[in-house]
């Protein structure tokens, strides 16, 4: 009879090593014949460390096997368990709440290699069932639940669910500042006006969150590096103190690394972003910016511009100044809580989407509620026409054709300039479409370069369409430029070999500065019967 044991322990490292620390710890075994049960004297390491000795295998980045072994020899595995979530559920959990009180029954969480799920061990026995009744495969084999494709029966019974996730979050919120071995510790300075000697004391308000510092350096290389090594300070107190957040954002960055999930008001997350930023947990980061993006409206793009440019989240800043710019009237209709150089930038930008008239409108309305505060930041002289548009080249074709096709739009409008491998491909025709982007073409290894001649473009990104199927998709290696001068430039995107579905927004890495110049550069394979889009907002002189 062989055993299938998966061993978690909460503690000290036995006296193995000289530099242990402390990991989480439990232990589940699970037995063709018998029922799952917890055996809390299970001694197996399992966290940072491989058992490769007699009957237990270790696989990358997976599960510890025993087949009814002693400890065997300890050896280094940095990549054990160190992209599974559910683990970590399950190893602060089982000492809380299933060793404690003896419910293993309700509790009874298995861990597999991928990190995303958490299954049931009920869910799993017929499949280790499988292995157990003369399988020709051994449950001590480094493919062992590499993947849950390659054991998954037909009814189907690794599928994970909505419960399983939903189970997972309340598991969660019953670990997080129940225990733990390391303190986070957030001081947060306020200002008092003290009557009796008008002089302003800062106060100190501490808040104090007990964590796993194991949790911290799975999610964070930075956590990792500060708790891993008796080097630095935070390692030898067991503590970590942080000045440049609040402690509500903190608190949900932690709640993170337990829970996998990130929620809070669209402010909030800003802060969240930013300490995702600082301790390069990129999951939350980028989890904080969708959820930002799916939520941001003009009347709130400001306060997120403001909070973005604080913590210096740069993509969400330039999401949040795109949506003012967009959406001015909405975004600017009241008097924004900005410092007056944010303000300057957006009035001074030239990109607001608005007639000149009604910008005067509104402006007009804060100086009659604040004087003449804002004299010295407010100017309209020189202003252009800008226009947000997810196709810049065909744009100036329209407006072209609206001027009644006067002189001509190669060379008067847009330039178009070949590589050497592209000069023979086109006709003077073809080079007016792909200039206007009013026909589809097709561009081999080499590149196409557009300079608009009366325009700049604040650029956001790009997408294609092909004249076939719009609902098709490519893959190409291939380069997109911008320049503001046509001798800098600037990778805004890049491709190699990703597949591309037609008229998906691309989002670019933001140039510095306004562009009025673009190329695409092929490197292998083509783009075959394609619009280019250019996405941005569009300024030309009034």
């Amino acid at each position: 009879m062989r055993r299938l044991t998966l061993c978690v322990w909460l503690g000290e490292l036995p006296a193995l090593r000289s530099d242990a620390v402390a990991v989480m710890c439990g232990g589940m075994s699970t037995d063709a014949r018998t029922r799952t049960k917890p055996h809390s004297t299970l001694r197996y390491l399992c966290v940072g460390l491989a058992l490769p000795g007699e009957g237990g295998v270790v696989g990358e980045k997976g599960l510890v096997f025993l087949l009814n072994s002693p400890l065997g020899k300890v050896a280094e595995d940095g990549g054990l368990f160190w992209s599974a979530l559910n683990l970590r559920i399950f190893a602060a959990f089982w000492r809380q709440q299933v060793i404690s009180d003896g419910h293993y029954l309700l509790y009874n969480w298995i861990v597999k290699a991928d990190p995303d799920t958490v299954f049931f061990v009920d869910r799993l026995r017929n499949v280790l069932e499988l292995h157990e009744e003369g399988s020709s495969q051994d449950l001590a084999s480094t493919d062992s639940l590499a993947s849950c494709s390659s054991y998954a029966p037909t009814s189907g019974i690794m599928e994970e669910t909505a419960e399983d996730m939903a189970a997972l979050c309340g598991v969660l919120a019953a670990c997080f500042g129940k225990d733990g071995n390391f303190t986070v510790v957030v001081e947060e300075r306020s200002s008092d006006m003290l009557e009796s000697s008008k002089e302003t004391e800062a106060s100190l308000k501490r808040t104090e969150f007990k964590v796993w510092s194991f949790l911290l350096a799975q999610w964070s290389p930075v956590f990792e590096k500060m708790v891993g090594s008796d080097n630095y300070a935070e390692s030898q107190q067991s503590q970590v103190v942080i000045q440049d957040f609040s402690a509500g954002a903190v608190e949900i960055f932690l709640r993170f690394l337990y829970s996998g999930s990130v929620g809070g008001s669209i402010t909030a997350l800003g802060g969240v972003a930013a300490i995702a930023d600082k301790y390069q947990v990129e999951a939350l980061q980028g989890g904080c910016l969708r959820l930002v993006r799916a939520a941001l409206k003009p009347e709130l793009a400001c306060e997120v511009f403001a909070i973005a440019d604080r913590f210096q989240v740069a993509e969400m800043r330039a999401e949040a100044l795109d949506v003012i710019f967009t959406h001015p009237k909405e975004a600017l209709g009241e008097r924004p809580e900005l410092r007056p150089e944010l303000l300057e930038e957006i009035l001074g930008s030239g990109g607001l989407c608005i007639a000149e008239d009604e910008l005067k409108e509104i402006l007009q309305s804060w100086r009659t509620k604040e004087g003449n505060s804002l004299e010295s930041i407010i100017s309209i002289n020189g202003r252009t026409h800008s226009e947000h548009t997810c196709d810049v080249l065909y744009t100036l074709w329209r407006r072209y054709e609206d001027a009644g096709e006067k002189g001509t739009f190669v060379g008067g409008w847009v330039v178009v300039i070949l590589s050497l491998k592209q000069r023979e491909a086109y006709t003077m025709a073809q080079l007016e479409s792909i200039a206007s982007s009013k026909e589809t073409f097709t561009l081999r290894k080499g590149w196409v370069q557009w300079q608009l001649l009366h325009a700049v473009v604040h650029l956001q990104g790009f997408s294609f369409e092909t004249g076939i199927d719009t609902s098709s998709s490519f893959s190409a290696s291939f380069r997109i430029w911008s320049s503001e001068d046509g001798s800098t430039w600037h990778l805004a995107y890049e491709s190699l070999k990703k597949e591309i579905a037609a008229r998906a927004f691309l989002a670019c890495k933001r140039p510095p500065s306004l562009v009025n110049y673009f190329r695409v550069e092929v490197l292998a394979g083509e783009l075959s019967d394609i619009y280019f889009n250019i996405h941005g907002i569009l300024q030309t002189p009034i």
